[in-house]
């Protein structure tokens, strides 16, 4: 079963993520809206396994103002999707 679940933004994870370099986030716009995401894997706490996280970081609104780092609403996102080849064979033949 394929899943993707919202997470918190635990300082750990924030700190993690702020030593990466700038040329391995990725860009998503919608409109004037820009976002950077990176793809890692995570292994939380007392989970037993490193699960795929996506932790996406708010850089400007829709009017193109940029947000201070200590303000912008930082998300983070948990899912198997691209991680299980059965899940993924299954939205393939789904044609999704």
């Amino acid at each position: 079963m394929g899943n993707v679940i919202g997470g918190s933004v635990h300082s750990e994870i924030k700190a993690f993520v702020i030593d990466y370099c700038d040329d391995e986030w990725h860009d998503y716009r919608k409109g004037k809206d820009r976002w950077q995401y990176m793809d890692l894997w995570d292994k939380h706490g007392s989970w037993d396994i490193y699960r795929r996280m996506i932790y996406f970081r708010y850089i400007c609104d829709e009017k193109g103002q940029r947000c201070f780092e200590f303000f912008r609403p930082d998300r983070v996102i948990y899912t198997n999707l691209e991680t299980d080849e059965r899940i993924d064979d299954m939205f393939q033949n789904a044609g999704l």
